[in-house]
């Protein structure tokens, strides 16, 4: 599809698309960390291995229909008379199960890489970061090889159901940017590509800026200090978290690498 029309498909149904020169942050265990810096890869999951059970969650799409179809097919030009009768013929409750079994195989092939536009979120190095003993890398949005969008995600207070549409893939990035408001203290934003999933490199000057957890222990800290001078990865930004005295809130302690 023409990257100009599904941004603009995008764009209609309401899709944010991240502001790339913002920098992004992804909160890991110092094992990942080490994975992510060494290799000088990121890993692309499939929504099938998130912890979040709703991910993809089919209350969130309407699966097409064969009226669906046939219009889709009448507006490009491409039907004709034998052929929708063959469609009707498979009927609307066949045809709506063979579209839900499309739509669940995005959960084990699109490739989503989850990141957050805050460095400071207690619960999210709680939860990500090994409960502040890991480590919080910040990026520029990863350049990738293949076709990738980079969206933010929405947070709803309830299941409104989205019409699939066989125009556009838009509307199955969509489909993966829904979350509940319970999750909305991630600020989440995904690189997604709808081809591809698993291990995919970056370029080194992707990767801008890097924090420690208020205890990761300074042995781990010196250790990844010296893969970063190794790969010469160009920091920007670096620094230890630590607890702010006068308030429930993170700060840092900025330094050089």
């Amino acid at each position: 599809m023409d990257d100009n029309i599904l941004l603009k498909t995008l764009r209609e149904l309401n899709v944010t698309l991240h502001d790339q020169r913002n920098i992004l942050y992804k909160y890991v265990n110092l094992k990942d960390a080490k994975l992510i810096l060494g290799d000088q890869t990121i890993f692309l999951q499939t929504a099938e291995n998130f912890n979040d059970p709703f991910e993809l969650h089919l209350g969130f799409i309407e699966p097409s229909g064969i009226n669906d179809i046939i219009s889709f097919l009448r507006k490009k030009g491409l039907s004709q008379p034998g052929l929708e009768d063959e469609l009707k013929m498979i009927g609307d409750e066949t045809f709506r199960e063979s579209t839900t079994k499309a739509l669940l195989s995005c959960r084990s092939t699109y490739g989503i890489y989850c990141m957050s536009k805050i460095n400071d979120s207690t619960l999210m190095w709680s939860h990500y970061a090994d409960k502040h003993r890991g480590v919080c890398l910040g990026f520029k949005v990863p350049t990738m090889s293949g076709p990738t969008i980079t969206v933010e995600v929405k947070y709803e207070d309830e299941i409104k159901p989205l019409q699939h549409s066989f125009e556009t893939s838009g509307t199955s990035v969509r489909w993966m940017c829904c979350k509940s408001k319970v999750w909305e203290y991630e600020n989440e934003v995904r690189l997604i590509d709808v081809l591809n999933n698993g291990v995919f490199p970056f370029h080194k000057s992707n990767l801008c800026e890097i924090y420690f957890g208020v205890t990761t222990p300074q042995e781990e800290i010196d250790a990844l200090k010296a893969i970063i001078k190794q790969k010469d990865y160009p920091i920007s930004n670096s620094g230890k978290m630590y607890i702010n005295k006068y308030d429930f809130k993170l700060a840092i302690e900025e330094f050089n690498l």
